[in-house]
């Protein structure tokens, strides 16, 4: 039975709770309190070399380390993740575990196959562009910057991509359940707005709007998707943590938010390619993932309606529904 969508009827759902629970996580906690840390950064590199940072992002330019930089870049996402468990309990009155699932318990095993089929994927398609086009790759490893990086990407990452796939495909998607009752619209709307908060990316000014934002787009509504099949947020928590800890890790480019001392630097992008890269690569997850986990197709057109919450424990590391 699917309770993901459904149990969210067993809360208060007013639109107000909602938008006062997006406001304080997203703007004054991530984006205000988050981001302190790197406005003092911003503003005393400024002051000491006489002038304005004009690319945020590249803090090695600065004489920062870009691996602090990263770390406090990331620090917004932390209190973005904070600030959603702490307003949903004020203004929905239940335990944050609703939004992982409606299975009542953590299913870990689907977070670790989604880590490693997507990290997996990801592997092949890098080693593939290596083997046919090597001269589009530069090789800057540095085991003295690799290992604070390793650190810095394994810890923090992973709540950045939480914040994201709990905000989007979680609470907002709940919401959007309760309004409309329709599991493509749950997909849909969250995935659009996702796209969106994305646009201020350095790769869509470097590339362009309509050859980036699709990819943004496409995730959100792959993630969407596996998110109503499988009832819960387990596959797209783990795929999208790999991913941007893969990308952190083993390749970066002048164009990429995650400026950072990884394996490879990429200095030839061909953006056309990279969307057929990722439409292939996500569609070739999803048929994994749904015939490993059995999901039914048929799911999608079900309305979403009322059903009863059970109260069982969370996080059973052991157990998998």
């Amino acid at each position: 039975m699917m309770k993901f969508f459904e149990n969210s009827f067993n809360r208060p759902n007013e639109w107000f709770r909602y938008l006062l629970t997006c406001l304080l996580s997203f703007v004054v906690f991530a984006q205000i309190l988050g981001g302190i840390p790197l406005m003092i950064l911003i503003g005393v590199k400024s002051a000491n070399q006489g002038g304005v940072m004009t690319d945020p992002l590249n803090f090695e330019a600065y004489g920062v380390s870009s691996t602090l930089g990263l770390g406090i870049m990331l620090f917004s996402f932390v209190m973005g993740l904070f600030g959603l468990w702490l307003f949903f309990k004020v203004f929905h009155k239940k335990p944050f575990n609703d939004l992982f699932n409606g299975q009542g318990t953590f299913r870990w095993k689907r977070f670790f196959y989604a880590v490693g089929i997507w990290g997996g994927l990801m592997l092949v398609y890098l080693v593939g562009q290596l083997l046919i086009t090597p001269e589009a790759f530069h090789w800057q490893f540095d085991w003295r910057q690799f290992y604070p990086l390793l650190i810095v990407s394994v810890i923090l990452i992973p709540l950045q991509t939480s914040y994201e796939e709990l905000l989007f495909r979680g609470y907002l998607a709940q919401g959007v359940g309760v309004w409309t009752r329709n599991r493509w619209l749950v997909v849909i709307i969250p995935a659009a707005i996702f796209a969106l908060m994305h646009i201020m990316n350095p790769e869509v000014e470097a590339y362009g709007f309509w050859l980036t934002m699709p990819q943004y787009l496409f995730f959100g509504l792959l993630f969407g998707i596996c998110t109503v099949l499988d009832d819960g947020l387990e596959v797209c928590l783990g795929a999208h943590a790999i991913n941007n800890v893969f990308l952190s890790l083993f390749v970066t480019s002048e164009e990429s938010v995650f400026k950072t001392h990884s394996v490879l630097k990429q200095v030839e992008i061909d953006p056309v390619m990279e969307l057929i890269s990722l439409l292939v690569l996500g569609t070739l997850f999803f048929f994994i993932m749904y015939k490993l986990l059995g999901w039914k197709w048929k799911v999608m057109n079900d309305k979403i309606a009322p059903t009863t919450l059970s109260n069982q424990p969370f996080m059973e590391i052991n157990q998998d529904h």
